[in-house]
């Protein structure tokens, strides 16, 4: 009996000194069950320690088997020793918080520079918001947020929004606890640009063989032209036609650079033919009461017309009548070209003859395109009446020579949507515009009469080429 007593002791030392260096931790039970049973301890018991405690019904301690191991104090030294027990904090149970928007300054460059500044101008807010919107064109801004983010108060923050609100370069859309949703009103320059992959099928370009009308200078591109239609793809905006002006009639051209030079000389006789477009009627036109060169220029027009075949008739009753007879040929290209496209032909014209002479632009390759029709990002028809890419600057020009008050709108929405600003969008008119119309202040374009035209060309080709020099 004593022999396996003692065997038993020393397989337990042997199990306490394995339970120690396999850090096995006891464990205790808890205060619960003690506290639904009530034993009768002797005043020794009572002196035990805590750790040392085993209530009646309760399991003994993890360990070797052992005659009531713990009970007596002559056994404590074969009693593992009881260490408190280390439990894990539990992570509580978070309430789902919904997570904090904020502007990284490594995510948004934009805020890298601007938070080095103080007070900086309402101008590089506006290059702030362009760029958190990712590249979009409406998105909420969580005011808090980026005004931390930026390093000014909230007051200053939304001081600087309220100014570019003013100047009509956002627009609140709505408020609320999240933040404010604003729209820009001006195109984001930090839209990042789709470009065609080296994989993706070129089907989708429209062919454009035979587009270069005759006369062009060398610097002509065909691989301008290319560029200038991915421009527009890249922008959802797709061409489905182009004209093919590489047989356009020498005569056509002389009398848009006619009109162009003499139109306001030319204007009363212009005016009463293109009355007659839908009928075709024979007219008569007095010219009693009119200075010399007014006649002189009237008379040179009607004799170009009817030498490029656009007049089927036409008879000049000297002094005392002094009268014209004459009857247009209804001809497609004689209705189009009397109606406008006598302008638009002006203006391809000037501006490859500008092009061609002027020390910025005589040696850099062009492209343009004239009357193209295009379908819209929402399958919405639309031409342009002249579309040009020089270098890598894009300059789109709209003629009129009626009415054009009611497609300001739309001219200024598409405009958005190419990217272009008041800088390289140019509205022509034969006359200048009334100055209630207050074009350019309301609308993101610029506007000018046919005579300042190829003035205003020059002056906005060579400072949107300065700007691409200084860059």
């Amino acid at each position: 009996m004593g022999k396996n007593t003692g065997n038993k002791k020393e397989t337990l030392s042997r199990n306490i000194e394995n339970d120690t260096d396999n850090d096995i931790i006891t464990t205790n039970y808890s205060d619960k069950s003690k506290s639904k049973k009530k034993t009768n301890k002797n005043a020794a018991s009572a002196d035990l320690k805590p750790e040392d405690r085993r209530e009646e019904g309760t399991p003994p301690a993890k360990g070797p088997a052992g005659p009531e191991t713990g009970k007596r104090s002559g056994d404590a030294a074969l009693t593992a020793p009881e260490t408190k027990p280390v439990t894990k904090a539990k992570p509580k149970a978070a309430r789902a918080k919904p997570k904090k928007e904020n502007y990284d300054p490594a995510e948004f460059p934009s805020i890298q520079a601007m938070s080095t500044l103080r007070g900086f101008a309402p101008l590089g807010m506006l290059f702030v918001l362009m760029d958190v919107l990712g590249g979009g064109e409406e998105g909420l801004l969580r005011i808090n947020r980026l005004s931390e983010a930026l390093g000014i108060g909230k007051p200053a923050m939304l001081a600087q929004l309220d100014n570019l609100e003013s100047a009509g370069l956002i627009r609140t859309v709505s408020s609320s606890q999240r933040g404010r949703q604003i729209e820009l009103l001006t195109p984001n320059v930090t839209a990042p640009k789709k470009t065609l992959g080296p994989n993706e099928p070129a089907e989708e370009l429209l062919p454009i063989p035979g587009v270069v009308p005759k006369g062009m200078p060398s610097t002509f591109s065909q691989e301008k032209l290319r560029d200038l239609q991915l421009y527009l793809m890249n922008r959802g905006i797709r061409v489905t036609h182009l004209p093919d002006e590489s047989d356009l009639a020498p005569r056509v051209s002389g009398i848009a650079n006619f009109l162009g030079r003499y139109f306001a000389w030319v204007r009363p006789f212009y005016t009463r033919l293109k009355a007659t477009l839908n009928a075709g009627q024979e007219i008569e036109f007095s010219l009693i009461g009119y200075q010399g060169r007014d006649v002189t220029h009237t008379l040179n027009f009607c004799k170009l017309l009817q030498d490029a075949g656009f007049l089927a008739t036409f008879t000049y009753r000297r002094a005392p009548h002094c009268r014209i007879v004459a009857r247009l040929n209804r001809t497609p290209v004689a209705i189009n070209f009397l109606s406008g496209g006598w302008l638009e032909h002006y203006i391809r014209d000037r501006v490859v003859s500008i092009l061609s002479t002027h020390p910025a632009t005589h040696d850099m390759s062009f492209a343009f395109m004239k009357n193209p029709r295009i379908l819209l990002p929402e399958d919405e028809n639309f031409e342009f009446d002249f579309l040009l890419m020089v270098g890598e600057k894009i300059f789109w020009i709209e003629a009129k020579t009626g009415e054009y008050q009611e497609f300001l709108g739309k001219y200024e929405r598409v405009s958005k949507l190419m990217g272009l600003t008041r800088d390289n969008n140019l509205l022509v008119l034969v006359d200048a515009p009334k100055p209630d119309d207050r074009i350019t202040s309301r609308y993101d374009l610029s506007c000018c009469s046919v005579d300042e035209f190829a003035e205003v060309f020059r002056l906005m080709l060579v400072r949107e080429l300065g700007r691409r020099r200084r860059r």
